[in-house]
């Protein structure tokens, strides 16, 4: 939780919610970082923003994160609401990526090998918050790619 909070982070700040922010306010490293991302990886949903995807993002921000450092706090001081807090935050996370990964598997725009690699950005939460406590195996990375690879063609 700990480790896959501190990640998200600066995802949701630079990658996800740079376009919500006005111009002025984007820092010039931001900028070229953010250029950079879409270059290297073309990812369809940063770049072209969809509604979908846009609702998302303000989730990100205005829940997602506020929620990740109240669930930090409280898991630490074992808190007895924090489960029921982690279980709503952890369904958004799950359906959001869920999400974003069959909207990328179904894109037209990009080939396989181009889907392979944005889908392993976005699946790695999934698969860093599924596993946290048992890597997975050889087999399990084959099977995933495997279905990912049979849902790009």
């Amino acid at each position: 939780m700990y480790l896959y909070t501190d990640a998200s982070w600066p995802a949701a700040k630079v990658f996800d919610s740079i376009p919500l922010y006005p111009a002025s306010l984007v820092p010039a490293p931001l900028a070229r970082t953010h250029a950079w991302y879409l270059s290297t990886f073309r990812d369809p949903l940063v770049g072209q923003q969809p509604p979908f995807f846009r609702f998302f993002t303000y989730a990100e921000l205005l829940y997602q994160l506020p929620t990740a450092v109240y669930l930090v706090r409280a898991l630490r001081r074992r808190s007895p609401t924090a489960p029921a807090h982690l279980l709503v935050w952890a369904v958004l996370a799950a359906f959001t990526t869920a999400t974003c990964c069959w909207e990328i598997a179904a894109s037209a725009q990009m080939t396989p090998a181009q889907k392979w690699t944005l889908g392993a950005l976005y699946g790695s939460y999934g698969v860093f918050c599924e596993y946290h406590r048992s890597p997975p195996t050889p087999t399990d990375l084959a099977e995933w790619r495997e279905r990912l690879m049979r849902g790009c063609a």
